[in-house]
């Protein structure tokens, strides 16, 4: 009998798969920080999501610096100043939300241009680029807004330019992780002979490790959302002036981008101290010698997009992987294709992308979507907020905020733990019990873990929508559920989606359909946060919750049926 490897299967029963030959959690961080395009990728993804999210608690502290400026903070309670203060309140409701979609329209824009320009200037090169945009979009907005009533309209211009840095960042940090000196050849023949069967190659310590890289890589996502609330919290409890909280949460956005421009430039200039010293190199094949170009410019570097395909050739030449000759080398073996080209001949390219793309669409709508019940969930747990004073508001919304990401964490490392590797029911109940047809081992692939996720997403929100009243009275409850969709969130489509276009399509252009992936994904996020709104106050919270149930269940149809099984290019 012939098993899912392709092996014949004995009649006996076989033990539970042992562990991959994957890299342990102590290797993984130990690798990961020694290639310098590795912690860019992190460093880079961090800044990202530091700067999408840190608005959040900015628009408060921001919105009351500007009122306790004005001398708005007094208490009206006749009639007439009421309804002046909900309207009020309703035009804030409009500035924050241009604020919002200023970032959102710069993702988009940031994204597809930054997937492009990974494949037509190469991964560092644009990578520099898109992280210059990012640190101006971050000191503008914490030098250059006013405390004025035009604050809201100057923050959205500058939220604007943050975000097409941060798009950019996204099919960038991904493909870079992918392609780390440390993995294998996406293009291996033994990935192209797996074909659709659900089965990684028999050799598969390489793929895994690709896979676990670029895990590792979105993971930082999760400490980045952390660490605005950590930041604010203690500001705010001790009573700093609320000009200057919200100045410096925008302004640190700024520092893991300097950060990866450091690694960049000093990486760039020791390879040039080494280039120093060497002016040709043997080839070892013929005895004919190459120029290796001591004096390599920046504008002859070409970027590690191709470096997997020089990766076993690299030791005949004593050359660092990430160096400035190790660059230049790789134009010695031909030209690639057209970008174009390259994209026109990519196999399934409609199937490929309707699994890539419309799956981001779908999990962006409810991950952004579904931000609107956080504050109802935690109202059910906590009590509504209150305070003597502005301050203890503001702490209240930094710690509502600080319990959503600690509850966000734990889904991001168990893909790292578990991508690539066999699972199976007997073994994580720890029997004894041998594997059988009722116990079969899974394999842990990229899109079985999307699979995985959206499936149970569409069971907790259908559970959550169809029991809301029932549950609001059991508030432990509610968060113990709400909690569970975060946690199948980011072990599952949260980082699946982020990591398939990279592994999913050709190296010579998978930057860019990377790119045009993840700007779908947030074209998703537009319309879920326009549109989860108006339906709950239309039809309330128990629609909308069955609503996300529904959009998972196309989730997971769309990935069953569009995502390739083997997700090896």
């Amino acid at each position: 009998m012939v098993g899912a490897d392709g092996d014949e299967e004995n009649d006996e029963p076989q033990d539970c798969p042992q562990g991959e030959p994957a890299l342990g959690t102590r290797q993984l961080l130990v690798s990961a920080l020694r290639s310098r395009n590795q912690v860019m990728a992190m460093l880079s993804n961090f800044s990202t999501s530091y700067n999408a999210v840190n608005v959040g608690l900015v628009l408060p502290v921001l919105q009351y610096s500007v009122s306790d400026a004005s001398g708005g903070g007094e208490s009206y309670s006749s009639p007439d100043h009421q309804e002046v203060q909900r309207s009020l309140e309703d035009d804030q409701d409009d500035e924050e939300s241009i604020v919002a979609s200023s970032l959102l329209m710069g993702m988009i824009i940031g994204q597809l241009i930054g997937g492009f320009l990974g494949d037509w200037l190469g991964r560092r090169r644009a990578m520099v680029l898109v992280m210059i945009l990012q640190i101006g979009g971050s000191i503008g907005s914490a030098i250059f807004v006013t405390t004025s009533e035009s604050a809201m309209n100057e923050l959205a211009i500058w939220r604007f330019v943050l975000g097409i840095g941060a798009g950019g960042v996204y099919p960038l940090a991904a493909v870079m992780s992918a392609e780390d000196r440390e993995g294998d050849e996406c293009e291996s023949d033994e990935a192209s002979e797996a074909g659709n069967s659900g089965e990684l190659p028999a050799d598969n310590q390489k793929s895994i490790e690709s896979f676990q890289r670029i895990a590792l890589t979105f993971a930082t996502q999760g400490w980045g959302f952390l660490a605005v609330p950590l930041l604010a919290w203690p500001m705010l409890a001790c009573r700093m002036n609320a000009d200057s909280v919200w100045r410096t949460l925008l302004g640190l956005g700024a520092l893991p981008g300097l950060l990866v421009l450091y690694l960049r430039i000093a990486g760039d200039s020791c390879s040039k101290r080494r280039g120093e010293t060497l002016s040709r190199v043997e080839d070892p094949g013929d005895g004919q010698s190459n120029f290796v170009a001591d004096d390599l410019s920046e504008d002859n570097e070409v970027d590690p997009d191709n470096e997997m395909a020089l990766i076993d050739n690299s030791h005949l030449h004593g050359r660092d992987p990430n160096s400035l000759e190790f660059d230049a080398l790789q134009d010695l073996q031909g030209e690639n294709r057209g970008l174009w080209e390259s994209i026109k001949s990519e196999p399934q390219l409609k199937r490929k992308l309707a699994g890539t793309a419309g799956a981001w669409f779908l999990f962006d709508v409810l991950f952004y979507g579904n931000t609107l019940f956080e504050p109802l969930v935690l109202e059910a747990a906590f009590g509504p907020g209150s305070g003597a004073d502005g301050y203890e508001l503001l702490q209240s919304t930094a710690r509502d905020s600080l319990v959503i990401s600690l509850l966000s964490l734990p889904g991001y490392f168990m893909t790292v733990l578990l991508i690539g590797r066999r699972t199976c029911t007997c073994r994580s109940l720890r029997t004894n019990s041998r594997c059988s047809a009722i116990c079969p081992p899974f394999r842990q692939t990229p899109s079985f873990i999307q699979l995985q996720g959206f499936g149970l997403m569409f069971l907790l929100y259908l559970t959550i929508g169809l029991l809301w009243h029932r549950l609001s009275e059991v508030p432990w409850l509610l968060i113990l559920l709400y909690a569970s969709t975060f946690f199948f969130s980011n072990y599952g489509p949260n980082s699946t989606t982020f990591l398939l276009p990279s592994v999913t399509y050709s190296k010579e252009c998978r930057s860019t359909l990377n790119g045009i992936s993840a700007a779908w994904g947030k074209v998703g996020a537009i319309a879920g946060a326009s549109l989860f709104a108006p339906a709950s106050k239309a039809r309330g919270e128990p629609f909308v919750m069955i609503f996300c149930g529904c959009v998972s269940l196309m989730g997971w149809l769309l990935t069953k049926f569009f995502v390739p099984s083997n997700t090896l290019s």
